[in-house]
């Protein structure tokens, strides 16, 4: 039985935009992600008491690379106090179904990295992140467990 009694019941608020599923990549970047991350940001300014998890890296360091040093330091202030988080920090939401192991471990390589260049370790997740994928296999929960992730959201 683990030790660990932190619970969590609830889906916690979040984002999680699959990357190029449904739009072309600079529309969704343009007219989605912008909006969101702004939203977001404002929102948490305004309410102390909230907090807000992202999923992809993808979209945030589009998002990032566009931003002025006062809006970067609001972001980064924010994530040191826990008040944005990065669930998984892949840099997308890999596909579960036949991917190679090395994808897997590259494309959460490559995301991992991005935030903690940005963000330093106050941005890496502390839990993982499946709940859009269309499936589930235990090599990715595998996987998950030895890059040190404290949890899944499923």
């Amino acid at each position: 039985m683990p030790t660990n009694k932190r619970r969590c019941s609830e889906r916690p608020p979040d984002t999680s935009l699959t990357h190029g599923r449904r739009l072309a990549k600079t529309s969704v970047s343009t007219a989605n992600v912008q909006l969101i991350y702004h939203s977001v940001l404002s929102e948490l300014l305004h309410d102390k008491r909230r907090k807000f998890t992202f999923s992809e890296t993808a979209y945030f360091w589009r998002w990032w690379k566009e931003q002025r040093p006062t809006t970067r330091a609001t972001f980064r202030s924010l994530v040191q106090e826990g008040r944005v988080e990065f669930a998984g920090g892949g840099w997308v939401h890999n596909d579960e179904a036949t991917p190679d192991y090395l994808h897997i471990i590259d494309q959460y390589t490559w995301g991992l990295r991005k935030l903690n260049d940005t963000l330093g370790s106050c941005g890496k997740p502390k839990a993982a992140w499946q709940i859009d994928t269309y499936g589930h296999t235990r090599e990715q929960v595998s996987l998950l467990a030895q890059m040190g992730y404290d949890g899944l959201f499923i």
